[in-house]
């Protein structure tokens, strides 16, 4: 069974849960080259002497210059970040493509015995705080009915109609996706969602209910409010958008 903890989870997600990285579209002209920018981002995680792959960190656009004011708002990059029980919503928002708020409208099955994913949830947004703004969406879970049987996968969160969740997601990348079938990380032959902008992989999610916020397994992880207003103020500093043109030299 896979831990849905930490690190472990991460690798799950680096290998088998492709998302956006680094398209040179996505660099700036006026910007430093890409090779240079990685290898002065490479070098300061090294610097640091921070706990997770120094891939990691480039990969989920981490801003390493911003570590005091994360740190104050409950991210402690030079720590496990990702296991601290009262910052569990935190950690989440700073390696998240996108972050919303919604309410689970309708759950269908691609039962094929290929496909990677075989629960999909519509999502009605409430609110957007990163990433575009869109008024449904779309999330996909491996969990699900696989042929005539159902197959459950540990790392996944356990979603239901009806729910509202606050959702960290990261989008398909179908690039890497062929990259890690060459690489022998996926089958060639699995198959996946055709793409849409508004299809997007769970990264995690949170139950809401009144103004608490739970895991699935119940465990309450704060007050709504007081998590919304500490992730705006994550998503804020860290900057995702300007990551490419950002220097790491010091």
């Amino acid at each position: 069974m896979i831990k849905r903890t930490g690190l472990l989870y991460l690798a799950l997600i680096y290998l088998l849960i492709p998302f956006s990285s680094f398209a040179d579209s996505k660099i700036k002209s006026d910007s430093i080259n890409k090779a240079t920018h990685k290898q002065e981002y490479l070098a300061k995680v090294k610097r640091l002497g921070l706990p997770y792959d120094e891939d990691f960190y480039y990969k989920y656009k981490v801003n390493l210059n911003k570590i005091s004011e994360l740190a104050k708002l409950g991210v402690n990059v030079k720590k496990d970040f990702l296991n601290t029980e009262q910052h569990y919503v935190e950690g989440n928002t700073l390696i998240a493509e996108t972050v919303v708020k919604g309410t689970v409208l309708k759950l269908e099955y691609d039962t094929s015995r290929i496909a990677q994913y075989h629960s999909i949830y519509t999502v009605q947004v409430e609110e957007a705080y990163s990433g575009e703004p869109f008024r449904q969406i779309k999330i996909y879970l491996m969990s699900g009915k696989f042929g005539d049987n159902y197959i459950s996968v540990s790392a996944d969160p356990k979603i239901k109609v009806g729910d509202e969740l606050l959702l960290f997601l990261l989008p398909f990348d179908y690039e890497e996706i062929e990259e890690n079938k060459a690489k022998g990380f996926l089958n060639s032959f699995v198959t996946f969602p055709p793409f849409h902008p508004e299809n997007f992989v769970v990264m995690e999610a949170f139950r809401i209910e009144g103004d608490k916020i739970y895991k699935d397994n119940d465990l309450k992880v704060g007050k709504l409010n007081r998590k919304e207003a500490k992730l705006k103020n994550i998503i804020k500093i860290n900057d995702r958008k300007n990551f490419y043109s950002t220097r790491f030299l010091n």
